[in-house]
């Protein structure tokens, strides 16, 4: 039977949220596609996309369409076994479990393939719906629309290091560019609040805004 993902996003079940964050490069140490990407022997490919979305130099949907055209004839159940094994920042996760009524993660990564890290951080998590069939990923069916959902949620404050974070950072009170992985997309800068270089820093900060 051909499903289509729904644990993720609906908005009948999205509610108000303090705290917004991306997940690649903030909530974790690392980009998820390309460590799916070296796990699967296709990283160079998937870091030089990853990059060029970043940047802004390849629209996110053009450029996600193009990885997941790349990693779709993986099964479900083994990517998510990689994305289990990815690294999360041991202070935001912290932060995140203590207040996770308060926060969501909002990221264009596919439902399917983040849900470990949504059971694992215990809140909500906005990611771009999928369709599959069994344990194969079938096509992408909406990529998120993060200013969109930005405004759903409500977000006072928002953390995020990439291009694709800008509408984010346009809809909410606060906004942090942050670089504890590596440097945030010059775009942000032209909106951002804060800028944020280490965790410990980060979460001293939202613990302020309570």
């Amino acid at each position: 039977m051909l499903l289509q993902s729904t644990i993720i996003e609906g908005t009948t079940l999205i509610t108000t949220k303090r705290f917004l964050f991306d997940l690649d490069g903030t909530v974790l140490d690392i980009e998820l596609l390309p460590l799916i990407g070296a796990e699967l022997g296709l990283r160079d490919e998937l870091v030089h996309l990853t990059r060029l979305t970043m940047d802004g130099v390849i629209p996110f949907e053009i450029s996600f369409r193009n990885r997941v055209e790349l990693l779709k004839k993986t099964p479900i159940s083994r990517v998510r076994e990689i994305v289990a094994s990815a690294p999360v920042n041991p202070a935001i996760e912290a932060f995140i479990k203590r207040h996770a009524a308060d926060c969501a993660i909002v990221t264009g990564n596919c439902d399917v393939w983040v849900q470990p890290l949504a059971v694992r951080l215990g809140c909500e998590v906005v990611a771009s719906t999928t369709f599959s069939k069994g344990d194969a990923l079938l096509e992408v069916d909406q990529i998120v629309d993060k200013g969109q959902a930005a405004k759903r949620l409500g977000g006072l404050c928002v953390v995020g290091d990439g291009h694709n974070d800008l509408a984010m950072f346009r809809e909410c009170c606060y906004s942090i560019a942050y670089g504890g992985v590596h440097a945030p997309a010059g775009s942000l800068f032209t909106v951002a609040t804060h800028a944020i270089y280490d965790a410990d820093t980060l979460c001293r900060l939202l613990s302020r805004l309570f």
